[in-house]
């Protein structure tokens, strides 16, 4: 009955007795129901750091049928779990069975993935290359200039991105993400390098670049990163300890052992703790513990992002997502 009593004792369970955490969660979704947007979204937390994808589907999936405020980040969040569990009934459940419970423009959103995944992505290129309405909404918005870029089409991807900036009918966070994605698709990453010599990063900047490092792996631009952090001066907050986070990240996947050494000190110092799980991330990089998961590391790293947890997942998870076929640059 005590709402912050309960989660507290979830999120404890969670680090050692999921099973016992699922079922506090869960007590916590039927008896607080005023509270499940915010229940949802740290229990599905827990379920990502710690790889555990078939429950986290049913618990996505549930939340895109009942919480429309939050919908986009839920569709979102099934999108990359369904494409690592390689299974898409929940996908098909949605569309179908309860197409009465989603707007038509989410049934087409989910039968575009569906239909990109089952390579058909030529049928439904003229609606993807096709300017949305203004009331389209920002995920619709951002859901077709990546998949766009998935299937080879970054120039229409990035005339639609301009558009949509434009018209502001796109977040800020996402039209840069957007942005960096389509300049390696057109191998400009000179254009970030630039951007990164020419003026500073804040913490949010420097978490979206690094989970774009670990898709992109580029040395030049890493370098070009870390002279850039040197003179940003990040305040010491919370912020700046989640883009830190993501920095160890991305030194990790590139396999720079002393620039990782020098996230890892300056994460010390940020926490003013010793944070011995720091070990653990280094051992993971450079294979010391043949046979470690992500799973084993990112339970212990409470500033990592989730879109970097997502970037992760789909760089080093056992059974990564198939790429989608692309279908080629036009004439």
């Amino acid at each position: 009955r005590n709402y912050e009593a309960g989660l507290e004792l979830a999120q404890l369970m969670a680090l050692g007795q999921p099973g016992v955490a699922d079922r506090i969660f869960s007590a916590l979704m039927r008896d607080h129901p005023a509270r499940r947007t915010a229940t949802a979204e740290t229990w599905f937390r827990f379920l990502l750091v710690q790889g555990r994808f078939e429950p986290a589907v049913g618990l996505v999936a549930d939340r895109v049928a009942q919480d429309p405020k939050q919908r986009p980040a839920w569709l979102h969040a099934l999108f990359f779990l369904t494409r690592h569990t390689h299974d898409e009934r929940p996908l098909q459940d949605l569309a179908t069975a309860r197409t009465n419970a989603l707007p038509p423009a989410d049934v087409a959103l989910i039968n575009t993935e569906l239909a990109i995944r089952q390579g058909q992505g030529a049928k439904v290129l003229p609606g993807l290359a096709a300017p949305l309405p203004d009331d389209a909404g920002p995920f619709p918005h951002y859901f077709q200039v990546s998949r766009l870029i998935e299937l080879g089409r970054a120039g229409d991807a990035l005339a639609l991105l301009d558009r949509y900036g434009a018209a502001k009918r796109i977040a800020d966070a996402d039209a840069f993400r957007l942005r960096l994605d389509i300049a390696a698709a057109l191998g400009r990453q000179d254009l970030l390098r630039q951007r990164l010599q020419q003026s500073p990063v804040n913490a949010r900047e420097l978490d979206l670049i690094c989970v774009h490092l670990v898709r992109h792996p580029d040395a030049g631009l890493l370098d070009a990163l870390a002279a850039c952090l040197d003179r940003s001066r990040l305040p010491a907050d919370a912020a700046s300890f989640a883009g830190y986070t993501s920095y160890l990240m991305a030194c990790g996947t590139a396999k720079d052992w002393a620039k990782l050494h020098t996230a890892e000190a300056k994460l010390r110092e940020l926490s003013g703790a010793r944070l011995p799980q720091l070990e653990t991330v280094t051992a993971f990089f450079q294979g010391k513990e043949p046979g470690a998961k992500l799973e084993n590391l990112l339970p212990g790293l409470p500033g990592v992002s989730v879109d970097m947890v997502y970037a992760l997942y789909d760089r080093f998870d056992d059974s990564p997502p198939a790429v989608a076929i692309k279908l080629g640059s036009p004439p």
